[in-house]
């Protein structure tokens, strides 16, 4: 098997840790395997990860929401599989299976299961698509390289005070509606 690891570059012990696991479990099982780093360009990104694909069977996103994000946009029409081991932020996605970290971990060896997939205009989502205020402030708190679970509920109580509504035109089954 050969993996692809998309990983963001952060300083957290848990994403250390996992990703001491992950090579030390692919060179007992004689795993070949890649790091790619993300650097924030969501489109330079993808269209990287899209050029490697071609060398792997599975892609593990090692992170929260946002890199779990990035790699379904990069996988959509590829035959790579997709894992997840948690260790972000927030990692709402993860969150709703209510898993142990050792769950995660089996999973990944697991038969993949197909799950939903959603898009807005150009762009996939798997969990959840935020707009408004919910947008502004992971805008904002990505400027920082990295971030706390604190961080991000300090900057959503700070934005409150800033944030200026924008009023959102959408197309649904045809029917444009302004929000």
């Amino acid at each position: 098997m050969s993996l692809l690891i998309i990983i963001k570059p952060s300083i957290k012990k848990q994403s250390q840790k996992s990703l001491a696991w992950l090579k030390n479990i692919c060179k007992k099982r004689s795993f070949s395997y890649c790091i790619f780093t993300t650097t924030g360009s969501f489109d330079g990104d993808c269209a990287q990860i899209r050029l490697l694909l071609s060398k792997f069977s599975k892609v593990v996103a090692l992170g929260g929401d946002g890199t779990l994000n990035l790699a379904v946009n990069a996988l959509i029409g590829s035959s790579c599989s997709l894992a997840l081991l948690p260790c972000g932020t927030g990692n709402d996605f993860s969150r709703g299976f209510n898993c142990k970290e050792d769950d995660w971990r089996k999973a990944l060896f697991n038969t993949p299961t197909a799950i939903d997939i959603g898009k807005i205009n150009s762009r996939y989502f798997i969990n959840i698509a935020g707009v408004g205020f919910d947008a502004h402030v992971i805008k904002t708190i990505n400027e920082k390289a990295n971030f706390s679970s604190f961080d991000y509920s300090w900057t959503s109580i700070k934005e409150l005070f800033y944030y200026q509504a924008q009023q959102l035109q959408g197309t649904f089954n045809d029917d444009v509606r302004a929000c």
